[in-house]
């Protein structure tokens, strides 16, 4: 600013010499006119004017203004403010400067320089003059600054420095500012003076340098504080310690004082208020006047009122604060102040709505009359009670007898009755109908609930349990204000909102309705949430801290997140820590009513990663030592550094922070690229090799091509190896199938191969040279013509030779069929016993070639074949075999001689088929008579006659229970059942499948199918099936006084069970007894079972019962409050006529004032009320419980805390609550939005609100006053201007401006596409998109912001890039030219390559290539920097064919042409293809892939392609196969009886897998295909044998004869088997007998004793007996069968049904019987009895328990049976009874005489010594007492016992009813019992809030807010009693803080601290200074510590008394948490 004042003093001081001479002011100051400003108001702009020069001005105050700094600051405050204008001017009519202008001459100052007047030589000299000339002639002839012609001081300068050129001292006033000023110009231009100015010593400004040019006069000047100085001694230094120059003058030398000039100017903010009430008016009725307030609204001089409403009327009032309407309708009030200034306006409206709850009457559902009362009380209803009066009138008919002007009336006449409500306090009415009908049946209607509507649970239950049921009755819930969900006309619905719900029940039989009335509570009430915007996450920022805010303040939170978002900690407070991007949701939860409320917030990340490229390096070759690395392509700018790191080994020369570093060594070398923005970074490597190596080409053949080896791969082992090197493959006489240009190619022609490898890295290259081979000679090996095979040589060596030996070879013989290999089939040599053709393959191991040779080996004509079979063993089916010769000569020179060397030739010994029966070997001799020559051949014959098992196991008796059953049985072959008087059920086809169902014998037969032998076994099946007999005596009926009886049933049988059942019926024991116990009516059904045969009886009984209770109603009593202190219970008896005892008891606090005997009694306290009604009939009891409400308190009124208005926050629900019905807020000076008459409205103005709450039950009301501020100062934003992005600018720092200070956050935003690198919340942030980017400035202390936009541009425009589609590379195309885009501009091209090679014109448009491989050219905009990149890849094909030929098929007699194919895999088309033969025949096809050929011979198949030109041959060999094989059939044996299918033979035949074979003629059962078919039929077969590999046949034939007479069976009838005689001998003498017949016997069922093998056998059992004969010659047979049977039938024995001894039996007679008719035997016995007489006879007489065995015979055929029977000795009855003691819950005993042991049932019960007896062993009702028990049983024995019956206990238990304490006290529960605390099992305490336990006596209870507890008791009996408190709880805050402490170290009041109850924590307590600075803190103080606190100390120094301001933040017991302030004195 120093020019400014230049500017100013440069003007003002010409005026000095003309001013007067009085001291003033020279300026005036103006702030301009006042303002006037509407609230909220507007900035505005400040007027100032300053006329007159002056130094400097400013504003005071300065808040609520920007550009303070200008006349024209712009303001803006929320309250009327004055601002003041002050400027400061000097007075320059007060120079204190004496002869500051020189003009008296060298006086009045001093100087270390000499004044030598005229004569300036040499320097240390000055002078006063008006010319410098004068003195000096070197010196410019200036003239003075005063005047131009008056003197001036002019100085020869010295070199030495501090010395003073001049100094004054004058008197100065302390502690004034002053202004000094001195005008300087240089007389010589050369070293310009430099000149310190100083006041009293020190330094008055910088040091001053005089001007450059002469006579060019220059001021310095300086303000001046003279502090505590009374003096000022002012110099002017010399600094200069040049000697040339510094030569000058001084003139105009001031010091004057300064003068300050003020101007205020005010600017007024008029606070216009509008305000309506209340928010929301009911229209009581239609009509009715309804008088509007506007409270609270602007009063006094220039304020006017207009009401206005576009739908509703204005009565009266329009222009004033209390209009009256008279229709719904909004009603706007606009408040208008005008003061000729300035016009403002506010509006506040108000609703006026018809009443929602409108004057509603209703009248419960009557009772009818006639039911056991004379009269019905009519109770009437109003939604408006407390202001509510009632009249009835009757109609025709009807009678009102009482309470006509009263809630209740009483009738006493069917009829209409009407009532009439009326509102006294607003006149309105409604009327409501009923009718009264005479019924004696009315309904019950109980309504009730148990839950509440929050936001956890958006439905609560209505419940209708306890109202009437059946058929009859109907369910009606209505609801004025609720909603009902469901179950609308059922007993339970769903309610889904808080609200009154009404339950009507009507018996539609009548038309009876009663209704009943519930009201359904609510909380669903939502906290308020918000989330501040987070920052971003990048590379140098890992985490983020969120920050959320939530009222209230102590609702739970939980963050969660959406997409990949992670919070890593503080998940569930205000301010979690997350490390991803995602959508962060901060959800609160209000835990009272599961209420949520969510806020949503983005975290984004900016890990935009820069480029890292770099181009793939040049190698370090000889003749280039070091390379230049390129990282072109990386990202470039400013907020970019690259480092460049090498691998060991590496070495970078420069540039290792550059882009392009030079390295001398071979390595890795790695670019890493950072983004200073973002710390984010990007690596690239890039390899530098060195190639300095010679070339070494080592080509190798490793195989040698044979008849397996058909290609081979050549190598480079040895050779160089590297990325750089290339192969190329050549040859001349052999063939390259593939590899041409790799290190192994293929080659499959022998030849000469040279290999080229050649370094394209540094052209180096070197060749070698490889001979493949080829070896296909085949093995060359002769046979000799072998010998003759002749019956002196049986066997012949082959003799084989190999020519091509030495080497490696194997053989194999192959033998045609006939012949046979002895030994030596893998040798030259093998030994031979066979005619045939044996054929030799040789394989060269070596070279895989093979060659074959075969040889005939012959027999000599006449020497004979033998060959011997058996067709089976001999089994009890076949007992003789035929023997078979098939297979050996035969012919009229040929003879047959057989042997049993073991076993017996039964004929035919000298035939080829001899007939055999005994097992053993046979020997066969052919002899050939011709020559002698034999031939021998044994054969083994086994045997089989093993018969098979059969066995069964003894059975079980048929009974009831068991009506059939499967025969157990086991044994071998095929089974077969059979029976004799019994029945099979199913099966009998299998050992284990046979059931039967019926008594008999059962026969099993077992038959082995593969011998034919059999066996059998028998078995007999009894039956016991009796079922026993019942009757059951007629039972009693059940009452409440006989509350069970027993059941009589007696039946007859043996080992009898009981089991009894019922249908809607119960037992209480012996369900399984003769004498069941019950206690419930029902049908009751007994099965009595035999519990030896499970035979069973079913008999039924009904048992009634009378328990009718009473049935009685309890209308709805109505509650006890201060408007009814006393309420009538109406109960009515539906169950009259009758006797019935009634009586009241009362409960829980209630009071029954009279008529405790009635069914009415009148009551005076709220309680639980149980009516007790006996049934004298039935003595059937039923207790009516009734609940009487008692509401007489006051309700709580809590208008929340105190809060704030500002930018940020416009609008704030307070937080009030209360637990009335009722709510209304009103306001004098805010504005209430909305919710005017809820706990928590919406408000949008600064004010004192009021809260009252009314609890329309009981008209009690209560009130409570909160206050809302407002804060709204604005600040100051400009964005600025920004330079364009581009590729090379890629960011930019924004320049913003706007208001600073501690206050104000600063916070950029972008949108567009912008992004923000860094420093988001300063004034300069750096951003590095383009895009709009907007500046917040934030006043924290009250969130206002001020916004401002700059717009940052961007050039990123790629250039147009592309690449042409190449061409490919071929074997004739070696090089190509790439077409890239664009061809020409400003633009520059980089070509780079992955595996190709670009030869020339790397960095053109157009470059050459001359390799496969990727390109990519990247084009740069020279203008911007941007670069772009296309792709493109050149292809090669210089790919020979692949291909491959096969000659599948053989040339045979079938197939005398075959087909030879060729393949090409490779290319698939563009080729030719030709066949070449040497040795073949082609017969179509050459010039094809597939030839057909009729010649053995190798072919050849050529393939070239056609688009590269390259060819590959491959050859096929075609093979033939026409030899014909051998067919002979040898003659067979005869078809016979044992041997029905006969086998022929082709035995000599060819064999082997290449042959078939078919039979023809005759029949042929099997085999037709093979060499050995069976044949069942006599003729002539033709054997046809084909060779299936060629097709060829050969034939050959055999004639079949038969022999199949059978033999005669005959047998005669056996005698009969009995349990006497258990053998019969069979007789089959009629039968075939003698030699070549043999006789076998087999039982089907039966079993064989002796003899099976002859006519004569003895058997032991009952069955079926067969006789089999069988022709030994022949085989042939013939069986018979005879049936043996038995009488084996037992007579059958039973020894009677179990009897009993007991006290009146001791002995008895046992009963047994037979059922067989006739005279049999019986005998006793027993081994644990004892028999009196008769073990003889039938009833023996028998004196103790026992089993007793019976044994009965039949002395017809000697069979016996037994049976046995149990004796039992009763013991005599005993019990132990178990007596209930009355209590709570059964007002009378019970006595259980328990479980009878011992005795016989049924038992009889009585409790008064035996007078009496009863079948029930339960007796209830018992009055309290001593009784005597006595059992009897059946046999009249009794046991007896004695018990005793106590008086019954209730327990009680009382709590005081109110106790009051204050917020953060607690009270102790103590509650009063009747009975021990020891006796009590559970204490239960609901609810649990606040409780320090609720499962204890004596809790403490700390409630946070006012609360009604309940005490359940539950005493050891289980009885119950209960009682409630209520707690209130004053909720005001008791924070005390001293006002004055004096910490001197006297131990008293030494600490400033706080003094609270109620205080969980003092979060933070601070203490500031009157400047508001802080000078204490302390954080988590506890209250009431005198040892905490403030000390009186800032950092460890005592303060000085003073004033000081305290805050602090404290958090309550109930989780509130408020800010308190004050302030202290601390005096010491």
């Amino acid at each position: 600013m120093k020019h400014n004042y230049s500017l100013f003093i440069s003007c003002c001081l010409s005026l000095v010499y003309t001013a007067t001479l009085s001291s003033q002011c020279p300026i005036t100051v103006d702030a301009g006119p006042d303002v006037y400003l509407c609230s909220p108001p507007t900035p505005t702009q400040l007027n100032g004017d300053i006329n007159g020069n002056y130094l400097n001005f400013f504003w005071s105050p300065t808040s609520g203004m920007s550009g303070s700094n200008t006349l024209n600051p712009t303001v803006n405050v929320s309250v009327t403010t004055s601002y003041v204008l002050t400027a400061r001017a000097a007075d320059f009519s007060n120079n204190l400067i004496s002869n500051g202008d020189f003009e008296s001459g060298n006086s009045d100052f001093t100087s270390d320089y000499v004044y030598n007047p005229g004569d300036l030589v040499p320097e240390g000299f000055y002078d006063v003059l008006s010319n410098p000339q004068d003195d000096h002639p070197g010196f410019s002839p200036c003239s003075d600054h005063t005047s131009g012609s008056g003197n001036m001081m002019v100085v020869n300068g010295a070199g030495v420095p501090n010395q003073n050129v001049w100094c004054q001292t004058i008197a100065v006033t302390p502690n004034t500012q002053y202004v000094f000023s001195a005008w300087v110009t240089s007389v010589v231009a050369a070293s310009p003076a430099l000149l310190q100015f100083s006041i009293n010593g020190s330094p008055l400004g910088n040091i001053f340098a005089a001007p450059g040019g002469t006579c060019n006069w220059q001021q310095f000047f300086q303000l001046w504080n003279s502090g505590g100085n009374g003096s000022a001694t002012i110099c002017i230094v010399n600094q200069n310690t040049t000697l040339g120059g510094n030569d000058f003058a001084l003139d105009d030398i001031l010091f004057a004082p300064t003068c300050l000039v003020k101007d205020t100017v005010t600017v007024n903010i008029i606070n216009t208020t509008a305000a309506a009430s209340p928010a929301i008016s009911f229209i009581p009725c239609d009509g009715a006047p309804v008088t509007l307030s506007g409270a609270g609204s602007s009063t006094g001089p220039n304020i006017t009122y207009n009401w206005d409403s576009p739908t509703g009327n204005i009565v009266s009032g329009q222009n004033t604060l209390s209009p009256v309407v008279n229709a719904a309708g909004t009603y706007t009030l606009t408040v208008t102040y005008d003061n000729g200034f300035v016009v403002c306006t506010k509006t506040a409206s108000v609703n006026v709505v018809e009443n929602p709850n409108q004057l509603a009457a209703w009248i419960n559902q009557p009772a009818p009359l006639g039911c056991g009362s004379s009269t019905v009380s009519l109770i009437g209803n109003s939604n408006q009670p407390g202001f509510s009066t009632y009249q009835w009138t009757a109609g025709p008919g009807g009678n009102i007898v009482s309470g006509a002007d009263t809630k209740i009336a009483k009738v006493d006449q069917p009829g209409e009755y009407t009532l009439l409500v009326t509102n006294t306090a607003t006149g309105c009415t409604a009327t409501a109908e009923v009718t009264v009908i005479t019924a004696t049946n009315p309904p019950t209607a109980n309504a009730g609930t148990s839950g509440m509507i929050t936001c956890l649970q958006m439905s609560a239950p209505l419940s209708g349990v306890g109202s009437t049921g059946g058929a009859n009755i109907t369910y009606a819930w209505t609801t004025p204000n609720g909603i009902i969900l469901s179950g609308q006309n059922m007993q339970n619905a769903v309610a889904g909102a808080g609200g009154m719900y009404i339950l009507s029940v009507t018996n539609i039989s009548n038309n009876c309705t009663s209704a009943d009335t519930i009201i359904v509570p609510a909380d669903t009430i939502h906290p308020v949430v918000s989330v501040a915007p987070p920052g971003s996450l990048d590379c140098d920022t890992d985490t983020l801290t969120l920050s959320g805010s939530v009222l209230p303040g102590n609702t739970p939170i939980a963050w969660g997140t959406f997409g990949p978002g992670n919070i890593v900690s503080g998940g569930n407070t205000l301010n979690p820590q997350v490390i991803s991007i995602g959508v962060y949701n901060m959800t609160a939860t209000n835990p009272a009513n599961g209420c949520t409320a969510t806020a949503s917030v983005i975290v984004s990340t900016n890990y935009t990663p820069p480029v890292a490229a770099a181009l793939p390096a040049d190698s370090i070759t000889c003749q280039s030592s070091s390379v230049i690395l390129s990282g072109s392509g990386s990202s470039s700018g400013p907020n970019f550094s690259y480092h460049w790191m090498a691998s060991p080994g590496g070495n970078i020369v420069s540039g290792q922070n550059t882009l392009n570093p030079t390295v001398n060594a071979p390595a890795s070398y790695t670019l890493v690229v950072t983004n200073t923005i973002n710390a984010c970074t990007a690596s690239v490597t890039v390899p530098v090799v060195a190639d300095t190596n010679i070339v070494v080409a080592v080509a190798n053949a490793p195989d040698t091509l044979n008849c397996v080896l058909h290609t081979t791969t050549l190598n480079t082992i040895g050779s160089s190896s590297g990325p750089a090197l290339t192969y190329t493959w050549t040859t001349s006489d052999g063939n390259i199938s593939g590899g041409g240009n790799t290190p192994n190619p293929t080659v499959d022609k022998p030849g000469t191969y040279q290999l080229l490898l050649t370094n394209t890295a540094n052209g180096c290259s070197a060749t070698d040279l490889a001979v493949v081979e080829q070896n296909l000679a085949a093995p060359n090996v002769q046979l000799d013509p072998p010998a003759q095979l002749t019956c002196a040589h049986p066997t012949q060596i082959i003799q084989g030779q190999n020519l091509s030996l030495p080497g490696s070879f194997s053989y194999f013989w192959v033998v045609a069929p006939g012949g046979n290999i002895v030994s030596g089939d893998s040798t030259l040599h093998p030994v031979v016993n066979a005619p045939g053709l044996y054929v030799l393959t040789t394989t060269n191991l070596s070279t895989g070639c093979i060659d074959t040779d075969s040889v005939t080996v012959s027999l000599e004509v006449g020497t004979p074949v033998a060959v011997a079979s058996s067709p089976g063993p001999l089994t009890c089916a076949a007992p003789t075999q035929v023997l078979s010769s098939a297979g050996s000569s035969s012919g009229p020179n040929y003879t047959y001689v057989w042997t049993a060397l073991t076993g017996n030739i039964s004929g035919g010994g000298n035939t080829p088929n001899p007939t055999v029966n005994e097992p053993g070997t046979y020997n066969l001799l052919i002899t050939n008579n011709s020559n002698g020559c034999t031939a021998t051949v044994n054969v083994l014959v086994t045997q089989n006659i093993v018969p098979p098992v059969a066995t069964i196991d003894p059975p079980p008796v048929l009974t009831c229970a068991l009506t059939q059953f499967l025969l157990s049985a086991d044994g071998t072959g095929d089974a077969d059942w059979t029976t004799i008087g019994g029945n099979i059920a199913s099966g009998g086809t299998s050992f284990g499948n046979c059931v039967v169902n019926a008594p008999g014998i059962y026969v099993l037969s077992a038959t082995d199918p593969f011998n034919g032998c059999t066996a059998t076994d028998t078995v007999q099946v009894s039956a016991n099936q009796q079922a026993p007999t019942l009757s059951i005596t007629p039972p009693a009926t059940l009452n409440c006084l006989l509350t069970t009886l027993n059941l009589n049933a007696s039946a007859s049988g043996d080992s009898l069970s009981y089991q009894w059942q019922t249908t809607g019926g119960q037992f209480v024991s012996g369900s399984n007894t003769a004498s069941p116990q019950v206690d419930a009516p029902g049908a009751y059904t007994l099965t009595v079972t035999d519990g030896v045969n499970a035979c069973t009886v079913v008999g039924s009984v009904a048992v009634s019962q009378d328990i009718t209770p009473p049935d009685i109603q309890i209308a709805p009593p109505g509650i006890v409050n201060c408007t009814f202190p006393a309420q009538t219970i109406q109960a009515q008896n539906l169950g009259l006529p009758g006797n019935f005892s009634y009586t009241w008891t009362a409960t829980a606090g209630g009071n029954i004032l009279s008529g405790i005997n009635t069914l009415s009694p009148l009551v005076n306290a709220g309680g639980n009320y149980a009516l007790s009604v006996t049934n004298i009939a039935n003595g059937c009891t039923g207790i009516f419980p009734v609940t009487v409400q008692q509401n007489t308190l006051a309700p709580i009124a809590n208008a929340g805390f105190d809060d704030t208005l500002n930018c940020n926050i416009s609008t704030l629900i307070i937080q009030g609550s209360g637990n009335g019905n009722l709510y209304s807020w009103t306001t004098a000076d805010g504005n209430i939005v909305s919710g005017q008459n809820t706990p928590m409205p919406v408000i949008n103005a600064p004010g004192t609100y009021h809260l009252l709450v009314t609890d329309t039950g009981n008209g009690c009301t209560a009130t409570d006053t909160v206050l809302i501020f407002n804060d709204a100062n604005t600040p100051q934003a400009n964005a600025g201007t920004a330079p364009l992005l581009t590729c090379i600018l890629t960011q930019t720092t924004l320049n913003g401006t706007g208001s600073t200070g501690p206050n104000y956050t600063y916070n950029w935003t972008f949108s567009g596409g912008g992004n923000i690198a860094s420093g988001a919340t300063t004034l300069q942030p750096l951003v590095d998109a383009p895009g709009i980017y907007t500046l917040a400035v934030t006043n924290i202390s009250n969130g206002c912001v001020a916004t401002s936009q700059v717009t940052v541009n961007e050039n990123i425009t790629p250039p147009p890039t592309g690449v042409a589609a190449p061409g490919t590379l071929t074997c004739a195309v070696t090089s190509l030219s790439l077409a890239g885009a664009p061809v020409s501009g400003n633009y520059t091209w980089l070509w780079q390559t992955n595996g190709g090679n670009i030869v020339s014109g790397g960095n053109t448009s157009s470059p050459v290539i001359d390799l496969p491989g990727a390109y990519t050219l990247v084009v740069t905009d020279q203008q911007n920097g941007c670069s772009a990149a296309a792709f493109s890849v050149v292809s090669q094909n210089i790919t020979p064919p692949v291909i491959a030929a096969t000659a599948p098929t053989v040339i045979t007699c079938v197939v005398p042409e075959v087909p030879v194919f060729g393949s090409v895999t490779q290319p698939v088309t563009g080729y030719t293809a030709g066949w070449s033969t040497t040795d073949g025949h082609m017969v179509t096809g050459q010039n094809s892939l597939n030839l057909i050929v009729d010649k053995t011979g190798t072919y050849t198949l050529t393939v070239q392609n056609t688009q590269n030109g390259c060819t590959t041959s491959v050859q096929a060999i075609v093979n033939q196969n026409i030899t014909p094989p051998v067919a002979q059939a040898a003659a067979p044996n005869q078809i016979t009886c044992a041997n029905p299918g006969v086998a022929l033979s082709g035995a000599g035949s060819s064999t082997g897998p290449g042959f078939t074979y078919n039979w023809s003629g005759g029949v042929i059962s099997n085999g037709q295909n093979t060499l050995t078919p069976t044949a069942t039929a006599t003729g002539q077969y033709t054997l046809t044998v084909t060779d299936q590999s060629n097709g060829c046949s050969s034939t050959a034939t055999a004639t079949l004869t038969a022999n199949t007479t059978p033999p005669t069976v005959a047998i005669a009838a056996p005698a009969l088997l009995t349990c006497l005689q258990n053998t019969v001998t069979l007789n089959a003498g009629g039968s075939s007998q003698g030699a070549g017949f043999t006789p076998a016997w087999t039982a089907t069922t039966g079993q064989i004793v002796s003899g099976q093998n002859t006519l004569n056998p003895v058997v032991g059992q009952a069955g079926n007996y067969v006789l089999t004969i069988q022709n030994t010659q022949n085989g042939c047979s013939a069986s018979a069968q005879t049936t043996v049977i038995q009488n084996i039938t037992p007579p059958g024995a039973d020894a009677g049904n179990a009897a009993e001894l007991h006290c009146n039996q001791p002995e008895v007679a046992l009963q047994g019987s037979s059922p067989t008719p006739g005279n049999m035997a019986f005998a006793w016995t027993s081994t644990d009895g004892h028999f009196v007489s008769g073990t003889g006879s039938q009833a023996p007489l028998v004196d103790a328990p026992g089993t007793y065995l019976l044994t009965v015979t039949n002395p017809l055929n000697g069979c016996t049976s037994t049976d046995a029977v149990a004796v039992t000795e009763v013991p005599p009855p005993a019990f132990d009874p178990d007596v209930a003691q009355p209590d709570c819950h059964h007002p009378k005993g019970t006595v259980d005489m328990g479980t009878v042991t011992g005795g016989a049932a049924p038992f009889s019960y009585s409790k008064n010594g035996g007078q009496t007896f009863g079948a029930q062993p339960v007796f209830n009702n018992l009055a309290p007492g001593a009784y005597d028990l006595v059992v009897s049983d059946a046999h009249g024995c009794t046991a007896e016992e004695t018990i005793t019956v106590d008086d019954p206990f209730f327990p009680e238990v009382d709590l005081e009813d109110f106790v009051l304490i204050q917020l953060g006290d607690s009270v102790l529960l103590q509650p009063v019992l009747n009975l021990p605390a020891s006796s009590v099992a559970i204490w239960q305490w609901s609810p649990s809030d606040g409780l320090s336990c609720s499962d204890c006596e004596t809790p403490y209870a700390k409630p946070l807010k006012s609360i009604i507890y309940t005490l359940k008791i539950t005493d050891l009996n289980g009885c119950q009693a209960q009682a409630k408190t209520q707690i209130g709880v004053n909720r005001q805050r008791f924070l005390y803080a001293p006002n004055i402490f004096s910490p001197n170290g006297d131990g008293l009041n030494d600490m400033f601290t706080l003094y609270a109850k109620g205080v969980t924590d003092i979060q933070r307590l601070q203490v500031f200074d009157r400047w508001g600075a802080e000078i204490f803190m302390v954080e988590h103080l506890q209250p009431n510590d005198e040892l905490r606190g403030w000390n009186g100390t800032f950092r460890g120094n005592s303060l000085n008394p003073a004033v000081f301001v305290w805050q602090a933040v404290v958090e309550f017991e109930d989780g509130e948490v408020e800010v308190f302030s004050g302030d202290v004195t601390l005096k010491r």
